[in-house]
């Protein structure tokens, strides 16, 4: 569902844009996805690959690195490097559940949902500043 912010910033289409791509000007297509989420920098959505170490095992992880940028973020909020960060919560993953199928899926889905709960404290009537969400061990 998109909110009021969103939906407002999606009324343009390609068509009203100053400048039109030759594939825009030549096509039938019916309007362009939101101005706001097509004109964002590529760097934002290029992959990045990282390796570290959890528990002595190297691991791989990429993702784009909009994502990394967040979880630095919620790493400096928390007082952590990104390594101890992402080895933190396979920890308590593993816990909880017992397995961690993908790990790049579930740091992005952290991700979004550190932003949706910083968007909610946000939008609280007389909040300023936002306190970092400090991580505990589950159980």
């Amino acid at each position: 569902m998109l909110s009021d912010a969103s939906s407002q910033s999606c009324s343009k289409t390609v068509s009203q844009w100053p400048e039109k791509n030759a594939t825009a000007q030549n096509s039938t297509q019916s309007p362009a996805m939101c101005e706001l989420y097509v004109r964002a920098d590529p760097i934002f959505y290029e992959s990045r690959t990282r390796s570290l170490r959890i528990h002595g095992v190297v691991t791989t992880i990429r993702l784009e690195n909009m994502f990394w940028d967040v979880l630095t973020e919620i790493a400096a909020a928390d007082g952590m490097t990104v390594n101890q960060l992402i080895t933190k919560l396979s920890d308590e993953i593993l816990e909880l559940r017992g397995e961690l199928p993908n790990m790049a899926s579930f740091l992005r889905v952290s991700c979004l949902r550190y932003l949706d709960r910083e968007r909610q404290i946000q939008s609280v009537p007389g909040s300023v500043a936002v306190q970092p969400v400090l991580l505990q061990r589950v159980g």
